[in-house]
């Protein structure tokens, strides 16, 4: 029997050149890929370029062996954390909706953006809205203020780095006052967005941690100022919220003080 085609050549050797290096545990030096990939020279250099562009693969030294970095382990436990997640707040943030009549999101960071992955409206006739995908930036929205201060100092100053839209009259853009803000929140566990995003749309945001004591989402719930101030928010809602990020953490593993701690996070 015929050893059937491969229809994605190039998928099923990057596919390969992974267990190889899974399977070696070491550094692997060219001539070491070319015979366990069993391919010519030329489309193993261009492979390990395509890796290297990608900072999937590593060369040590100029002429030395490469290496497999960590970010593919990255994005596939980023994924099935992602999906296990959802999976495990889905019910927290129907309850929470229901308790409290608010629209309640979780949201997960991405690289640049925070991205909602579960939401559930409420049931006001005129009401805040969302749906799951809707993507903001960090420092403009609690979604994503509730998990900023809870990340690596690297990634924090990449965040004020980038464009700082100016989405409101209430928008923070300056990079000073948002590090005090980011302070201020892990400080009181809790961020607040004060029509920052939307005029009229007031937010309140807490942290979900996993097992690594890692900041892995936001719970998040929006209204309009028709119903709420930030004080009602933070008097009448703000428990409710951090129940149910507490609740998502601890089924995430997390089994530290919530929200966590200084030390912990220095771990």
């Amino acid at each position: 029997m015929t050893e059937k085609k491969s229809l994605m050549p190039a998928a099923e050797l990057s596919i390969r050149l992974i267990k190889l290096f899974a399977s070696e545990q070491r550094p692997l030096r060219l001539n070491e890929i070319v015979e366990g990939l069993d391919t010519n020279q030329a489309t193993t250099i261009r492979l390990l370029s395509v890796f290297e562009q990608q900072e999937w693969v590593q060369r040590i030294g100029a002429k030395g062996p490469y290496r497999l970095t960590y970010l593919p382990v990255y994005y596939i436990g980023q994924a099935l954390s992602g999906s296990r997640l959802a999976t495990l707040a889905t019910p927290f943030i129907e309850k929470l909706t229901k308790q409290i009549n608010c629209m309640a999101v979780l949201s997960v960071p991405d690289e640049h953006l925070v991205t909602c992955v579960v939401c559930e409206n409420a049931s006001h006739p005129i009401r805040v809205s969302s749906e799951v995908g809707c993507q903001y930036q960090y420092h403009s929205d609690a979604a994503g203020k509730a998990i900023v201060p809870w990340m690596t100092p690297e990634f924090i100053d990449r965040i004020l780095s980038e464009d700082l839209q100016k989405h409101s009259k209430n928008t923070i853009t300056d990079p000073v006052k948002l590090r005090k803000e980011f302070a201020r929140i892990r400080k009181q566990g809790y961020a607040l967005d004060i029509e920052e995003h939307y005029q009229g749309i007031i937010c309140l945001g807490v942290p979900v941690f996993d097992h690594h004591n890692q900041c892995v989402g936001s719970v998040t719930i929006a209204s309009l100022t028709f119903y709420d101030t930030p004080q009602t928010l933070v008097t009448n809602k703000k428990d409710a919220v951090m129940a149910a990020g507490e609740s998502i953490s601890r089924l995430m593993g997390y089994a530290g003080p919530y929200p966590a701690s200084e030390s912990l996070l220095d771990q």
